[in-house]
């Protein structure tokens, strides 16, 4: 189906999409695939965040997917088990091993067959360290990998966020749930006119003033999900324990140090719900050496990035996207 998508303002690009529906155990996964009318420079496999879906990359309003269609790139925007189309009530609540080691390969598989090249992975959030952990199994090695906000532990430098995660993973046995989280988004997104200020839970997922608020309200709405303790149960495992590991203590950072891929990880300077130095250790320790790290929002971009702010902000077209954007290009 070709159809005509907004990039941002007044830029449209035609493309063409479709809806791939990959079987896996417990349920099936949905990809949605958008690409250019002609010839492609590469393919890109999409994975979001925690209690997100595809949405993170695509807004009616402001589209990264369709800036890379229009850079020329056949993109695959995964909704992982359990979040947007791939959701399944009959199924169980997901784990991080269950996105790493069989969401993201399927998917991953079916763009090498159906494009006889491997692609690059460009993650946000809890979908990078999940792609940090499924990029060493699989095969053909990708054309690089790209982490937007992505952690290998939690909590490393905000201190409340670390004490929390290290508590809940020390006396709580989280049941596997998933929180509807896209309910207390759409709160956040009223918060301002319902409530009469800002939820104080706002300022930590986007900095205030780098999106603006209807931008905003239609990435709260739109892109968030529930939200699986199953998965929060892994993050503060990485936080109390300071180890990016499985539950039987396999050693995924061993696994990530091990692979040499081109490696672009950015973060955002005003990111206080994932710091930059919870970002940095993924660059740092990577074998690689075509290897950059990137934090936005410092005083030469004139311009500030949350963690969301990274996807959906008002400067992420021309700073985030076009460096992304450019760095796979070179690499394609």
């Amino acid at each position: 189906m070709v159809i005509v998508q907004r990039v941002d303002g007044d830029a449209l690009v035609s493309l063409e999409k479709e809806h791939v529906r990959l079987p896996v155990r417990d349920g099936a996964l949905h990809v949605t695939r958008k690409r250019p009318l002609g010839a492609a420079r590469a393919s890109v496999l999409l994975v979001h965040g925690f209690s997100q879906n595809r949405y993170s990359f695509h807004l009616p309003s402001r589209s990264f997917t369709a800036s890379l269609v229009a850079r020329g790139f056949d993109t695959w925007n995964l909704d992982l088990r359990g979040h947007g189309l791939s959701y399944d009530p009959a199924s169980p609540a997901p784990t991080f091993e269950d996105h790493a080691f069989e969401d993201v390969p399927a998917a991953y598989a079916k763009i090498v067959e159906a494009t006889g090249a491997a692609p690059f992975l460009v993650a946000h959030s809890l979908g990078a360290a999940v792609s940090f952990a499924a990029a060493p199994r699989l095969s053909p090695k990708p054309r690089g990998v790209v982490s937007i906000a992505g952690p290998m532990s939690v909590g490393a430098a905000a201190l409340g966020l670390k004490a929390m995660v290290r508590l809940s993973h020390r006396y709580l046995d989280l049941p596997p749930y998933g929180v509807p989280f896209q309910l207390l988004a759409r709160i956040l997104a009223q918060g301002p006119t319902i409530l009469g200020f800002t939820p104080p839970l706002l300022p930590h997922i986007a900095a205030p003033g780098a999106t603006e608020p209807d931008v905003l309200a239609e990435f709260l709405k739109l892109s968030f999900d529930r939200g699986w303790l199953t998965l929060a149960g892994s993050m503060a495992r990485w936080g109390a324990t300071g180890r990016f590991d499985g539950p039987q203590r396999e050693d995924y950072a061993a696994a990530w140090r091990a692979l040499d891929v081109p490696l672009y990880v950015c973060a955002g300077a005003q990111d206080r719900l994932i710091h930059p130095d919870e970002c940095e250790p993924a660059w740092r320790t990577a074998k690689s050496a075509d290897r950059t790290f990137r934090v936005f929002g410092n005083r030469q971009d004139a311009a500030r990035f949350g963690h969301l702010d990274l996807l959906c902000g008002r400067d992420a077209p021309r700073l985030v996207w076009r460096e992304i954007a450019d760095w796979l290009q070179t690499r394609s």
